[in-house]
């Protein structure tokens, strides 16, 4: 088969069967939840460790990290029969494109949920690239829309990630697994011992079962070292690192872009540096976390400070 003929082929089936989904989760936001997160990144902040104090700080009940938003509705849509991710995996399975990393991840919150909130979320493809080579592999970047409302229909907060579906490259080259240099103490720097716990309990407490994220073998299939860490993680340890930057300020927007994979073994540095911006409630940091491979993550966040 010759490219025109399957790139057409794959646009056409998109077009055919993925469809935007709202679900609404079949639990509410819950204290133990965000504890058992929050233990798990290793989030400190005590406005989501500890209940009375988002209630001293004009909250009416206990919030949740904006990091979490994913986390209340991703069973639900797993299991939605035609849910986009659920439909995009089944036709770039069905075309040959059976492996999937995540890629990007751009996140901004508006409202924190609070527990014993309902979330529901609408779902849509954003888009989808032309065929690309890269080095794992050939396949295709789709872009899904995610949106969160509360059981009031406030609009919590928004999300673009974004999947790369691609045909692993048999005898993909293996990563050099030398250790980075100890932190060199450079202020505003945190580095983060990755090991198989974090990566696995990581993406078991946010509910995501990509066996890539947990079955080494499967992992080393598709041409990776070892199992990875999956972007709600890499956007979690993120989080944690906006506390390093502002210690008393909130993250209400985060953008990422995934580079090299982190596996187990790594040390991941992030660092950042303050950029302008035009908004004197809020401060704008670039953002990079790099491991033995070379860069895991850049992006960029936005931390609302108090006046």
């Amino acid at each position: 088969m010759n490219d025109v003929t399957e790139e057409t082929l794959i646009i056409e089936k998109l077009a055919s069967s993925v469809n935007p989904v709202r679900v609404t989760a079949s639990t509410s936001v819950s204290a133990w939840a965000i504890r058992n997160w929050c233990h798990v990144m290793g989030i400190t902040d005590p406005l989501f460790t500890q209940p009375q104090v988002a209630i001293e700080r004009g909250y009416d009940a206990a919030v949740a990290p904006p990091a979490m938003l994913q986390l209340w509705t991703v069973l639900e849509l797993q299991q939605h029969e035609h849910g986009v991710n659920r439909s995009l995996r089944r036709v770039f399975t069905e075309a040959g494109y059976s492996a999937i990393v995540a890629t990007n991840y751009d996140l901004k919150s508006f409202r924190l949920a609070r527990v014993g909130d309902l979330i529901t979320t609408h779902v849509s493809l954003d888009s989808i690239s032309s065929r690309k080579d890269t080095p794992l592999g050939t396949g295709y970047f789709a872009t899904e829309f995610h949106e969160w409302f509360d059981q009031d229909g406030n609009n919590l907060g928004e999300l673009k990630i974004r999947c790369f579906y691609f045909r692993p490259l048999h005898g993909a080259p293996t990563a050099d697994r030398a250790t980075l240099s100890p932190d060199t103490g450079v202020p505003g720097e945190l580095a983060i011992n990755v090991d198989t716990t974090l990566i696995v309990a990581g993406a078991l407490v946010g509910n995501d079962f990509e066996r890539v994220h947990h079955d080494r073998d499967l992992a080393r299939e598709q041409g990776l070292p070892d199992i990875i860490m999956n972007i709600a993680t890499s956007a979690a340890l993120a989080f944690r690192y906006s506390a390093v930057c502002e210690p008393h300020g909130l993250l209400t927007r985060l953008s990422l872009r995934l580079g090299v994979p982190c596996c187990p073994g790594d040390v991941l540095h992030l660092s950042g540096q303050r950029t302008e911006h035009p908004v004197t409630t809020e401060r704008a940091y670039t953002l990079v976390g790099k491991n033995n491979l070379g860069e895991h993550l850049k992006g960029s966040m936005v931390i609302q400070v108090a006046p």
